[in-house]
């Protein structure tokens, strides 16, 4: 009876393989009962090559695995792949990064004539704030090409929103003007500051500096230069542009950049700057007074050396003997000096 149930054992084990080995469905007998489409004792039957029949006739249900052959002698083999291309890790990992990696908006390059400005002809420039805060001033390279002043309006500047076209809009966010008779003259162009009052702006988002003459004053004779770089412009995040109606209209050209430098005071708590990016402190970082990490103050007043590890002085016998209730807190050169070598 031993070997025919050996036989009769060999024999299924045989046809098993067979079936493995073939790619064959592999069924089991997983309840007793009819079960509801889909699942068993309340859970989801799903897969890639996984069968559950559901005949709903009071008979026993199985349940069919597809097996791939993983060799000759493997009768059930199971593989999970996990990707762990994206997972996080202390390289990785960006706190606080720039966005875009903005760069202060600026082009500092004056050696060009790019414009002039009279009446109902209008320069811009487009730029992209570096910081969320308030813009302060915005610096120009001008001049004014007569003496006439009496033909002349000041000089204005006005800092607006763009359109949905990337264009200077009308929605004036703050205007700096500066009065003719403090222009430069002909011949001796310069560096014109215009100072702004509460002009607030966002890290990220484009604005356009629009310059004009006051009450659209002036003419072809009378009027403003603008100088910058006509010919290899450098600054990536905007453009040049013109309007010859009085703004009502303007057409950006990328082949040439006003001279321009925008300054920002940045709000605190919404400046986009690196702390750590691909695990290295890329910024000096202020710590307030008290706060800890895995409860170890980590502030400037905190990080001196803990009272609990301060050394004191025997007061008998040799004045020079000194006791350490912890000595992991010294290097060698430390120990040797407090010792006297």
């Amino acid at each position: 009876a031993s070997a025919v149930q050996m036989l009769i054992t060999a024999g299924i084990l045989e046809e098993i393989q067979a079936a493995i080995e073939a790619k064959a469905d592999v069924k089991s007998k997983v309840s007793s009962n009819d079960t509801t489409a889909g699942y068993l004792n309340g859970k989801l039957i799903a897969g890639t090559g996984i069968t559950l029949t559901e005949n709903n006739d009071g008979a026993d249900e199985t349940l069919s695995v597809i097996n791939d052959d993983k060799g000759s002698t493997a009768i059930s083999t199971h593989e999970i792949t996990y990707d762990h291309s994206g997972l996080h890790n202390q390289n990785t990992d960006t706190i606080l990064q720039k966005i875009q990696n903005l760069v202060a908006p600026s082009q500092t390059v004056s050696a060009e004539s790019v414009a002039s400005v009279y009446s109902s002809f209008y320069d811009c420039q487009i730029f992209l704030a570096d910081k969320t805060g308030t813009l302060d001033s915005v610096k120009l390279w001008l001049d004014r090409n007569t003496l006439n002043l009496g033909s002349y309006g000041d000089f204005e500047v006005t800092i607006r929103t763009l359109d949905g076209g990337g264009k200077p809009s009308s929605t004036i966010l703050g205007t700096s003007t500066v009065a003719k008779a403090d222009m430069p003259a002909s011949g001796a162009d310069a560096e014109v500051t215009f100072n702004f009052s509460g002009v607030n702006v966002v890290a990220g988002t484009s604005y356009a500096i629009v310059c004009r003459q006051e009450a659209d004053a002036g003419d072809g004779t009378n009027s403003y230069g603008t100088y910058g770089d006509g010919s290899s412009p450098s600054y990536v995040n905007g453009s040049y542009g013109f309007s010859i109606d009085s703004g009502a209209s303007w057409t950006l050209r990328a082949d040439r950049d006003l001279y321009f430098i925008v300054t920002i005071t940045g709000t605190q708590g919404q400046e986009n700057i690196d702390i750590i990016n691909n695990g290295e402190i890329k910024n000096n970082i202020t710590v307030v007074a008290g706060k800890t990490i895995d409860g170890r103050d980590i502030s400037a007043d905190g990080s001196q050396l803990d009272v609990a590890y301060a050394h004191s002085q025997v007061t008998t016998g040799n004045p020079h003997s000194i006791t350490l209730t912890d000595l992991s807190t010294y290097d060698h050169k430390d120990l040797q000096n407090l010792q006297g070598g």
